[in-house]
């Protein structure tokens, strides 16, 4: 995915959040595939962000434990992924979820079966924390208390038994 970049080439500058897109939907293109073989779990994540970092933390710790994750882009996706699936847990970056993370949060408030919403954004952006609570999420938190809840988060709202998860990635 990566590649060394030689001084003077100029394909470097490609547009950094059309690269993410493209790699997040061949993520989730990959966990659909996949999870067509595999018998279908209780709870599902959606996930509303474009980091790719965030993207695989949040997808392989989930999967550790059982649970699929899909990730999506806007509000109309994640209403599509609630109305197709069993969703537990609604997760929005607000940070990079851009204009997209207020309505994502809206579309799983609204929707009958209620999933849990957790919010997390840069410690330091206090005006996108306050504004996702007033939207309804259940959690905001900073990044860093975010990762470091991670596990606790999907066992509490997704694994009916929680299995005993030692590593966290």
């Amino acid at each position: 995915m990566w590649r060394a970049v030689s001084k003077g080439d100029s394909n470097v500058c490609s547009h950094y959040s059309s690269r993410v897109s493209q790699e997040t939907k061949k993520l989730d293109h990959t966990a659909t595939a996949s999870a067509t073989d595999a018998p279908q779990p209780s709870n599902a994540i959606v996930a509303v962000l474009r980091d790719l970092i965030f993207a695989t933390k949040i997808r392989s710790t989930a999967k550790s434990l059982g649970i699929e994750t899909f990730l999506q882009e806007n509000a109309s996706g994640v209403s599509r992924e609630l109305s197709t699936r069993r969703v537990s847990l609604v997760i929005v970056d607000l940070n990079t979820a851009g204009a997209e993370a207020c309505p994502a949060i809206r579309a799983a408030r609204a929707h009958p079966s209620k999933p849990h919403v957790v919010a997390y954004v840069s410690h330091v952006d206090e005006g996108l924390a306050r504004q996702a609570a007033q939207e309804g999420a259940h959690d905001v938190m900073p990044r860093s208390r975010f990762n470091s809840e991670l596990v606790r988060l999907i066992q509490q709202h997704c694994v009916s038994t929680t299995k005993d998860v030692t590593k966290t990635y």
